[in-house]
């Protein structure tokens, strides 16, 4: 018998993450930013966490299901820190 195709078990997501140094991991593994357009998954439940400096972190279990084409996965990171800047105009 013809070996299974493993390929037909791989599919694409897109993620469009804001802002746009937020960094990504899927299932404890890093993302490259190279690779945020085009992430192989296999069907079934996966842990994404997005994280940027100065923005609540998102969790949440992305499933995948076999019918997925061309998912397309935006988050927009909350900020949860803020700057303040004071300047006297007199001394």
């Amino acid at each position: 018998p013809a070996p299974p195709d493993v390929t037909a078990a791989v599919h694409y997501v897109r993620f469009e993450l804001t802002p746009a140094d937020a960094t990504l991991t899927v299932d404890e593994e890093p993302v490259p930013h190279a690779e945020l357009a085009r992430v192989a998954l296999s069907p079934g439940p996966h842990r994404v966490v997005v994280r940027a400096e100065g923005h609540a972190t998102h969790e949440e279990t992305l499933t995948v299901d076999s019918n997925d084409k061309d998912k397309v996965v935006r988050v927009a990171l909350a900020p949860d820190k803020a700057t303040l800047v004071m300047r006297a105009t007199d001394a």
